[in-house]
């Protein structure tokens, strides 16, 4: 697969995210606003109750288990509203969270992430069952580094995401992929490759989604290309099934 990738714009210097994400300045002002309408009902309160504004000021001096605490209170609240919401924003990105992770060991080029050689007999110990895996049920793969004749070929982490036997519901695991991974890396030149439309779900389909930036590259795909080979060689009939895998590569 990493034959297809399309090759982007390098940019330096870059890391994930440090910016709010649009749930987060959601939250903070969800959180602004909490505040501002929990002390327009102290005021009224303490308004009706005949201090008016001087008076509540006055009264935060002297009442220390009165209107001071209830701000205090309404302070705490909206803190942590925005402390939950901005905490879910966050962990509402899994891949991107599993892509830090599958990076932190490319160091040693993943071989932190190493399992059981598959088939050694045929891919002579370059090939091996990954650890880390993105979600239950999923399975990865880790190419180390290898020489394909002159071509040295890096280390490269691939795992299957999901699959789908129609269009629409592979579609939809590929197009919240895509966006996580926009999302992890919003200053990365992502590139798109369209091949195939899917109108006929037997004919070959392939799409991609891509970014190479200093010292790795991500490679998001939608293909039947696998099963086709595999029906191809009569394995399995009808509509060949829609594969969604993530190739991280070290360059």
């Amino acid at each position: 697969m990493h034959s297809r990738a399309v090759s982007a714009t390098r940019k330096t210097g870059l890391t994930p995210s440090g910016r709010e994400s649009a749930q987060i300045r959601q939250a903070r002002i969800s959180a602004s606003n909490f505040a501002r309408d929990s002390f327009r009902v102290i005021a009224d309160d303490e308004h009706e109750q005949g201090t008016g504004s001087k008076g509540a000021v006055d009264g935060m001096r002297g009442r220390p288990h009165g209107l001071a605490m209830r701000i205090s209170v309404t302070l705490g609240i909206a803190g942590a509203l925005a402390f939950t919401v901005e905490a879910n924003a966050v962990e509402n990105r899994p891949l991107c969270d599993f892509v830090q992770k599958v990076l932190a060991a490319k160091a040693d080029s993943f071989m932190a992430l190493r399992g059981e050689a598959r088939n050694p007999a045929v891919f002579h110990n370059e090939v091996f069952t990954g650890t880390l895996l993105p979600a239950s049920g999923s399975e990865c793969t880790l190419f180390i580094r290898s020489k394909a004749g002159s071509a040295e070929l890096p280390a490269k982490y691939s795992c299957t995401l999901g699959s789908a036997k129609t269009l629409d519901a592979a579609n939809r695991v590929f197009a919240r992929d895509a966006q996580d991974l926009r999302a992890c890396y919003p200053k990365a030149q992502f590139n798109v490759m369209y091949d195939g439309d899917g109108k006929d779900p037997a004919d070959s389909l392939d799409w991609i989604v891509s970014t190479d930036v200093p010292g790795f590259s991500l490679e998001l795909e939608m293909s039947n290309g696998m099963d086709l080979i595999a029906q191809s060689f009569g394995g399995g009939s009808g509509n060949p099934e829609l594969a969604i895998t993530l190739d991280v590569t070290e360059n």
